[in-house]
């Protein structure tokens, strides 16, 4: 930030000299022999190049600043969106137990199977949700996908339950 400051500075007041060389080369204010004359233009000449190079450096630190920023949004990204899927993973179960932690007659309320029924649909649900970012990233998920048990637990964890879902779904009138 410092030095795009000190940039736009030394820019202004390159334009000023520029302009004020323009003035006394164009109306002659001073006399000049031809020697004098030929330094005044010389002068002109590498404050118009000394101004093009300022602005050309400007536009590299735009580049460079925007670039950078880029980068920090990606990141940024990155972070928001392991935050929101380790959001939806605490609180898909939270809203079950939630829902069974009412102070209201649900089926099964008396039953002894209920508080762990409970805790298996919350582990199931999650798994769920892990199994669908593991289909969706795969590419960068097959990393898991690499023994031999993995892939036999991974496919009977997932293409089982979903298998069995298609079959319910396919009778339902």
């Amino acid at each position: 930030m410092r030095i795009e400051k000190s940039l736009v500075y030394f820019r202004t007041a390159l334009r000023a000299n520029a302009t004020m060389l323009e003035r006394i080369r164009r109306n002659k204010i001073l006399e000049l022999n031809e020697a004098q004359a030929d330094q005044l233009e010389d002068i002109h000449t590498e404050m118009i190049q000394a101004l093009e190079m300022t602005d050309v450096e400007l536009n590299i630190l735009s580049t460079m600043m925007g670039a950078f920023a880029s980068i920090i949004s990606n990141n940024l990204n990155v972070v928001v969106r392991v935050l929101t899927v380790a959001t939806i993973l605490v609180a898909v179960p939270t809203w079950i137990t939630g829902v069974f932690g009412m102070n209201v007659s649900i089926p099964g309320m008396n039953s002894p199977w209920a508080f762990p029924l409970v805790l298996v649909l919350c582990a199931l649900v999650v798994w769920w949700l892990l199994a669908t970012l593991l289909v969706l990233n795969f590419p960068r998920s097959k990393v898991l996908f690499q023994s031999l048990p993995r892939k036999v637990l991974i496919g009977l964890l997932i293409l089982l339950p979903a298998w069995q879902g298609l079959l319910l779904l396919k009778q339902w009138p």
